[in-house]
């Protein structure tokens, strides 16, 4: 029998935090971690695994409850299932693994924080490129950055490099970008982005140097995130033709190989606009002097002023000049003229025949050759029909070859060719523009070989109403709930935006609770989008996306943009009494004392009075009654450092004076400012 028993409680909050050791473990041999660990290099889109040991180092059992990582690149690939109790180490067999991922994605340094229970760790890493350039018969990588000596060519002739892409990683890597810029440069030959590229292949491809003057010239090759510079020199000067012409037909530009021009049929007093660029090649200043037209039936309609011109060699559009020759027969015939621009004779070929009359509408005004006819505006959905008319005003029959509509939204009515419209007849055709896209979209009318512009502007309905809907308005901590983005009416067109999720603590000194985040995705910002018919807009790729609530009391707000507005939710998490789990009860006799712990989370941070009453074995309270602890500073203390939000464990030890074997169970209350909550019956083990 108990004679006398003395019960002194000494507290000791979340005692694991002060016991444990964390360890980095080569495969062989553990090295303590002291604030910052560097786990390497690794190339994009390999990974690196390290391995962890935790530690007791402390006299009883410590409990694992948070075990976190936060930063890009990193995460964790194996831990032990929490709550996971750790008892002093012996050995191996006493020890907590944790395996951590370093996976960068691009090539940049990276640093994450690792959080077991309060212990705070920095990882850091970083990436280099798996895309290694090497040139020529070199096997020495090339730097980001660095410099490929192409030598010296003479002008007009070429020097060509051979350069190699090694994918030096453990994965498949696709080559997004590559490019070659630069007067003189060109490629890159026998190889097109994006390039994929398994362990260990090797790709060639060559750049060439084709110098445009005796000066040196400087280029850049761009292989996915890494810019190479490309130098060279050039041999000699530029002949003194440095001019040269190209023909304009709508955005396409086409060199002129040689001296002949036919620039098409059109109606007598009807007329064909025909476009030329000139461009200077060489190396310095070129003087154009005035173009000069002779022949019937063409006329310049417009060039280059003021008159002599000084060219510049050419960099772009602003240093090119242009001259547009309209053809504008009076009657059926051939026609033929020369145009001069300094030294460069083209000869000019145009026909005009009986050709049908093209009006729009109600006006009685042909259209030209190159008119726009423009819809104006249409809805998405809607059309806008224009109605056409080919009449013969001519004393003889005219032949219709060919109509034809490109562009996307417009379409022809149909038509039976070849027709043959007899004088004073006509034949009239619509075209019909149905926007797909709140966009202006490009067309072309083509009546044998003339061409009209067409022109419309599409207008998109707005997106619908969105209401942010959670699963449940009843908000408590330690809860996993769901959001989603409910549309009224469904969407008729497409859409994207972002939800975001914030938290702002009601707890005096407490800022915010990292475990209140998405549950999959980023952890706090998710993306929206929206297809034509939702009623329920995607969030991340799904109908709705799962959040958890954390262990803090407070609002948690959900920030809804989308079509320039944005519009928010609320959830409050009330505060609450004590919530105690079940799972980490535990009462353990020990020779001369008594060990009691348990864990819960406490939403308000306001834990202050413990008290523990023992039992007999048979259920019956001993003659000490509750035993009253004030812990109020220790759990102040410990809500000031720790990254776990709310939650926490206790282990309180009893030094006994006398027998502990009659002794059967335990409650402990703990009180908070809501109230008191109590684990009932906590059975000792041996």
């Amino acid at each position: 029998m108990i004679q006398r028993l003395v019960l002194l409680a000494s507290f000791l909050p979340l005692s694991a935090l002060a016991q444990l050791q964390v360890f980095e473990f080569n495969g062989t041999t553990d090295t303590p971690v002291a604030g910052t660990l560097n786990v390497g290099t690794a190339s994009a889109g390999a990974t690196i695994q390290i391995q962890l040991h935790v530690r007791n180092a402390g006299d009883g059992p410590a409990v694992l409850q948070t075990i976190v990582v936060a930063g890009a690149g990193f995460t964790i690939a194996a831990a032990p299932s929490l709550p996971y109790t750790l008892a002093p180490y012996t050995g191996l067999a006493s020890e907590a693994t944790i395996e951590i991922n370093f996976s960068p994605t691009i090539v940049a340094s990276y640093s994450a924080t690792l959080i077991v229970n309060t212990i705070d760790m920095i990882l850091e890493g970083a990436a280099e490129p798996a895309i290694v350039v090497t040139v020529g018969s070199s096997t020495t990588p090339l730097s980001a950055g660095g410099t490929v000596n192409f030598g010296s060519a003479d002008v007009g002739s070429a020097a060509t490099e051979s350069f190699f892409l090694l994918n030096s990683g453990k994965v498949s890597t696709t080559v997004g970008t590559l490019t070659v810029s630069g007067a003189g440069f060109a490629g890159p030959i026998g190889l097109t982005a994006p390039v994929l590229l398994g362990p260990g292949q090797t790709v060639p491809f060559q750049v060439s140097f084709t110098p445009q003057s005796g000066a040196a010239a400087q280029g850049v090759l761009t292989v996915g995130q890494q810019t190479f510079n490309l130098t060279g020199q050039g041999l000699g000067s530029t002949t003194a033709s440095q001019l040269e012409v190209f023909e304009i037909v709508g955005t396409t530009e086409t060199p002129l190989l040689g001296s002949l021009v036919n620039v098409g049929t059109a109606a007598p007093d009807d007329s064909i606009t025909t476009r030329f660029r000139v461009r200077n090649v060489g190396s310095g200043p070129v003087s154009l002097q005035a173009p000069a037209l002779s022949g019937q039936g063409f006329a310049i309609q417009s060039a280059y002023s003021p008159i002599p011109y000084t060219l510049s060699p050419y960099v772009g559009p602003a240093s090119e000049a242009e001259v547009d020759i309209v053809f504008n027969p009076t009657m059926v015939s051939s026609y033929m003229a020369t145009l001069a621009i300094n030294n460069i004779s083209i000869t000019l070929q145009g026909t005009a025949a009986s050709l049908a009359v093209l009006t729009v509408g109600t006006s009685l005004t042909p259209l030209t050759d190159g008119a726009t006819v423009n819809f104006k505006s249409v809805d998405v959905g809607s059309n806008e029909i224009q109605d056409f008319v080919l009449s013969n005003p001519n004393s003889g029959n005219v032949t219709v070859g060919s109509v034809a509509v490109s562009g996307s939204g417009f379409t022809l009515s149909p038509l039976t060719l070849p027709a043959q419209i007899a004088s004073g007849q006509s034949l009239p055709f619509q075209v019909t523009f149905t926007p797909l896209s709140g966009a202006l979209v490009e067309g072309t009318l083509t009546v044998d070989a003339r061409t009209f512009s067409l022109k419309g502007q599409g207008l998109a309905p707005p997106l619908p109403a969105a209401s942010i809907v959670l699963a449940s308005t009843l908000g408590a901590s330690a809860q996993q709930n769901s959001v989603s983005i409910q549309l009224a009416p469904a969407s008729a067109v497409s859409g994207t935006g972002t939800l975001a999720l914030a938290f702002q603590s009601s707890v005096a000194g407490v800022s915010d609770d990292p475990a209140i985040q998405f549950l999959s995705g980023p952890q706090r910002i998710a993306t929206v989008t929206i297809s034509p018919g939702d009623t329920t807009a995607k969030i991340g790729g799904q109908s709705s996306i799962a959040f958890q609530t954390g262990t803090t009391a407070g609002t948690i707000t959900f920030t809804l943009t989308l079509n320039n507005t944005t519009q928010h939710a609320t959830l409050t998490i009330p505060h609450a009494p004590i919530n105690l789990d079940e799972d980490t009860f535990s009462a353990v006799r020990l020779y001369g004392s008594l060990n009691v712990s348990f864990g819960g989370f406490d939403n308000t941070y306001s834990a202050s009075q413990l008290a523990f009453t023992f039992y007999d074995l048979n259920g019956k309270v001993l003659p000490q009654g509750a035993i009253d602890v004030d812990a109020a500073g220790a759990f102040k203390q410990y809500f000031n450092t720790t990254q776990a939000g709310g939650t926490f464990q206790v282990l309180a030890e009893f030094p006994v004076t006398g027998s502990t074997a009659l002794i059967g169970y335990v409650t402990a209350q703990i009180t908070n400012s809501e109230g008191a909550s109590t684990a009932q019956q906590i059975p000792f083990g041996n």
